[in-house]
């Protein structure tokens, strides 16, 4: 499998050490999650559903293949300055740049741990979770961020929106 796949599920279920993957008995397999599998927003339920199956995965081969000596860890970026965003203003931190997720996944690589968001300052909008949904509510309407996908541009968004039709993925 490309190590460029854009699907998380042919690269991992493949890679338990007894499909010969880590011939050493020892490896690294990164997952990009989203800040939106934790945090998920209206207007992204898809994409917010798709990412929490990708860090449940990576939370899963965590514990499955750590006895291996096999690392798994999910990044969990913000948005990010990528045509998936073009359109959308981010309301709560800056739009990370690709080569900070890149870095992200660098130190990941370099320092094992199961789950790193990209920026650090994101694990914040995490623990809206442990909130009352009231209490959760409350901090969205005054971030702004239900009204992300809702107020983006739709001019500057058609032509992605296209290309995922044209793909069968929308």
């Amino acid at each position: 499998m490309p190590a460029w796949s854009t699907s998380p599920e042919p690269c991992t279920v493949a890679a338990p050490p007894r499909c010969g993957c880590f011939p050493r008995g020892g490896g690294h397999i990164v997952n990009i999650a989203s800040v939106l599998a934790v945090k998920p927003l209206p207007g992204f339920a898809a994409y917010s559903a798709t990412k929490a199956g990708v860090l449940a995965l990576s939370r899963s081969l965590h514990r499955e293949l750590r006895v291996d000596g096999i690392h798994v860890t999910a990044i969990l970026p913000y948005m990010v300055q990528t045509a998936a965003a073009a359109g959308i203003r981010p309301r709560v931190l800056p739009a990370l740049r690709p080569e900070q997720v890149a870095d992200a996944v660098a130190g990941a690589l370099r320092r094992p741990r199961p789950q790193v968001f990209v920026p650090s300052a994101a694990r914040l909008l995490s623990l809206t979770a442990l909130l009352p949904r009231w209490a959760d509510d409350m901090i969205d309407a005054l971030l702004g961020t239900d009204a992300i996908a809702r107020d983006a541009d739709a001019a500057v968004r058609g032509p992605y929106e296209n290309e995922l039709r044209d793909r069968g993925t929308r």
